[in-house]
């Protein structure tokens, strides 16, 4: 609570799960996919999310994604809730094991309670950072490095008008992921901390000013 500068416990999770999205919207806080555990030792990259009601202290189940998947972003934009990118649940044996990134991108209404898949990104990703900022009189998603598994440099806008995606010419001035994104009074967005490809944490923050004219989608 800003006001009183304290921390409160709230209602955990109906079960306990790592890697998911998470992002508020219409007064609730959204829970999107992650890696759960089952019965005994079973886990399961999952597509199941949750809404928590901070008025009523309550979690409820709403529709699942199409695409079950750990490490995404959820970022709310508008009346929607974007799911970005991610990574598919393994193709061995082991659980734990990572599936390949992907650049999938599917977006909830609340309203319906339904996704819709939208455009991928140009490049899949998980662990980026993403955050909704305006650029001239557009609201856009801008999604920065993430990994493939590789760390990547690379920066993804989205036009929510248009659907189409925009892979930025400017690189970042090394991979990075595990980060996260803000924004400033006037749009510019930042990545902040993360990790190396190698594992190094960081304490770097990078700024990104956008202009209508870098916004050519592909």
């Amino acid at each position: 609570n800003p006001r009183s500068g304290r921390w409160a416990t709230s209602l955990p999770l109906p079960q306990p799960r790592s890697g998911p999205g998470a992002a508020g919207l219409g007064g609730l806080l959204y829970v999107a996919g992650g890696f759960i555990a089952l019965t005994g030792d079973d886990f399961e990259t999952t597509n199941s999310v949750l809404a928590y009601d901070p008025k009523q202290n309550t979690w409820r189940s709403v529709a699942p994604m199409p695409t079950a998947r750990q490490r995404l972003r959820l970022v709310a934009s508008g009346r929607y809730l974007y799911a970005i990118g991610g990574a598919a649940p393994p193709s061995g044996a082991d659980p734990f094991e990572l599936g390949p990134p992907l650049a999938t991108v599917e977006r909830y209404d609340p309203k319906s309670n339904r996704w819709t898949t939208m455009n991928p990104m140009v490049e899949p990703r998980y662990l980026p950072c993403a955050v909704e900022t305006k650029v001239g009189h557009r609201h856009v998603l801008v999604v920065v490095g993430g990994f493939d598994p590789d760390a990547r440099r690379t920066t993804e806008v989205f036009d929510p008008h248009t659907g189409r995606w925009t892979l930025l010419d400017v690189l970042l001035p090394f991979g990075r992921g595990t980060h996260d994104c803000a924004t400033e009074a006037d749009g510019t967005v930042l990545a902040i901390g993360g990790a190396n490809g190698a594992g190094v944490f960081l304490a770097n923050v990078d700024a990104l000013s956008l202009k209508p004219r870098d916004l050519r989608s592909h």
